[in-house]
């Protein structure tokens, strides 16, 4: 997060990932979970944490049934965020590259290392978008790019870097 981006944090839980993005300096967020609870949670998270709630708008409501849910989240993200498991991913992929904004990132864990590949492949498959992966602690990470740019080849170096010391 450089600063001014619009970010979505799919699967947010606690919105740890939204209110994260939102301190580094984020202009908004749309944070969406299945949990009944996840408003309330957010919502007190976000308090706790001194970030105006009028910069996260969070809904309840799975995005790949819900087309309204849909429809209000919209498009032109600068970031998404999914700590989720990788049968979601794979099912959120289709729909990423419509939801990202020119140059913006996908950007999903939460992926055992023994489907990082699976991952990966669907990813490149389903939203065509170029991006790789690291693994730390056995759980891969996956970062795609709507417009391939030198931030993700220094990303992509940093991260071979880091394999390369463990």
């Amino acid at each position: 997060v450089q600063g001014g981006e619009k970010v979505a944090d799919l699967g947010c839980g606690s919105g740890i990932l939204a209110i994260a993005a939102l301190k580094l300096g984020a202009e908004s967020a749309f944070a969406c979970d299945l949990e009944p609870d996840c408003p309330a949670v957010v919502a007190e998270n976000l308090a706790r944490n001194a970030v105006p709630a009028e910069r996260c708008t969070v809904r309840c409501g799975d995005l790949l049934t819900d087309e309204a849910l849909a429809a209000e989240m919209g498009g032109g993200y600068d970031l998404i965020l999914a700590n989720i498991v990788s049968d979601v991913i794979l099912a959120l992929a289709p729909r990423v590259r419509g939801l990202l904004a020119p140059g913006g990132r996908f950007l999903c864990s939460g992926i055992i290392d023994t489907r990082a590949e699976e991952v990966g492949n669907g990813l490149a498959s389903a939203d065509q978008l170029p991006h790789f992966q690291f693994l730390i602690l056995n759980f891969a990470f996956s970062i795609s790019q709507k417009s391939p740019a030198p931030a993700l080849r220094r990303g992509r170096e940093f991260f071979e870097k880091l394999r390369m010391k463990n």
